[in-house]
């Protein structure tokens, strides 16, 4: 197994859970130590350097014929290419977002998009098997990349034992949770903080906290729209502050114009909290079908200020939508039950 950046949270749980029945390598380069306490698990650490990485994994092949399936979470076209090459261990792609699409709507340049395309398709070209995480992703990647054949669906986990209801009172806040330096525009930040001018007009006392790495983009907007007062921003939370801001929101809202499976969204459900996004998140399905919160058109303003008003309006509504993502986050989506999805995949088709 080999990881690097975003998904690092999705792959040290799957670890966690494999490794006390199944022996586990994870190659890594840009994980602390620390995040892996308690995982029995051999560490890797190849260089930086690109070339240098591409001979650790074409170049040793003893190390990589011991492997009965290799899931890679970042798309290394070497140990994708070798294995195509000489047909030996099956790979596995972990696809969390369309990165071309990301780019297109990030505005970055024509040749960085044309880079990407090439990238994330080269990757899913050469890759034996793809995971994604939600229909809504499958269709969307497939109409971009075609591969439909290799893809298979696995929903995004959380731990329920660290995300769980605590009986805390409800406060006067809705909740916002993104990466906004990195995803300003695709994470929805200008639509929601749009909505929430004309909403904090009708709710004088409501609050919008939010939650990760902020942009200059948003305090320019909150101060052009006149709502910096009622905006908090609490950066970066630990796992254990982040629950409690969960249980205490009347509600997360998730406005984003593309995005594939959130955790946010499986983290607040598996809170007991009621969710609000858009339907082009990869969770909106999940969310319609357990009735867990409200869908809007992406996009839709005036859609979703009419979402957050209902469940502003309707507490009952909102604490039985809360309670209806708990049940299914406990059922469907704790890292024990996705763990073994994974594996009953790479049984299939391993030797």
């Amino acid at each position: 197994m080999r990881v690097d950046g975003g998904p690092s949270v999705v792959v040290r749980n799957l670890v966690s859970e494999w490794s006390s029945s199944n022996e586990v390598t994870l190659v890594g380069y840009s994980i602390g130590n620390q995040t892996l306490q308690n995982i029995q698990h051999r560490l890797i650490r190849p260089s930086s350097n690109l070339i240098e990485r591409a001979y650790f994994w074409t170049i040793d092949s003893g190390q990589i014929d011991k492997f009965d399936a290799i899931l890679d979470a970042s798309g290394v076209i070497p140990i994708l290419l070798f294995s195509k090459i000489e047909k030996r261990n099956p790979t596995f792609l972990l696809v969390q977002s369309n990165q071309y699409l990301n780019s297109v709507i990030a505005g970055q340049s024509y040749l960085a998009q044309i880079r990407v395309n090439v990238f994330q398709r080269l990757s899913m070209d050469l890759t034996n098997h793809i995971i994604v995480i939600s229909d809504h992703a499958a269709k969307n990647l497939q109409h971009f990349f075609g591969n439909a054949g290799k893809m298979n669906v696995i929903e995004n986990g959380v731990s329920t034992k660290k995300f769980r209801p605590l009986g805390l009172e409800k406060a006067n806040f809705v909740l916002y949770v993104a990466n906004l330096k990195a995803h300003f525009l695709l994470k929805g930040g200008p639509l929601i903080l749009n909505v929430f001018s004309k909403l904090s007009k009708e709710y004088q006392d409501l609050t919008l906290i939010i939650v990760g790495k902020s942009d200059e983009r948003l305090q320019n907007l909150s101060d052009n729209l006149g709502i910096s007062s009622k905006i908090r921003h609490l950066g970066v939370l630990r796992q254990d502050e982040l629950v409690e801001w969960y249980n205490r929101a009347r509600f997360l809202i998730l406005p984003s114009l593309f995005d594939i499976d959130p955790l946010a969204v499986r983290e607040a459900m598996a809170c007991g909290t009621a969710v609000i996004v858009s339907d082009q998140v990869g969770s909106a399905k999940t969310i319609i079908n357990e009735n867990a919160g409200l869908v809007f058109k992406s996009g839709d303003a005036e859609e979703l200020y009419n979402c957050m008003k209902l469940l502003l309006d309707e507490p009952n509504l909102t604490s039985a939508m809360g309670n209806n993502g708990y049940k299914y986050a406990v059922r469907n989506l704790d890292w024990s039950v996705v763990a073994q999805k994974y594996l009953e995949v790479f049984r299939r088709y391993s030797k």
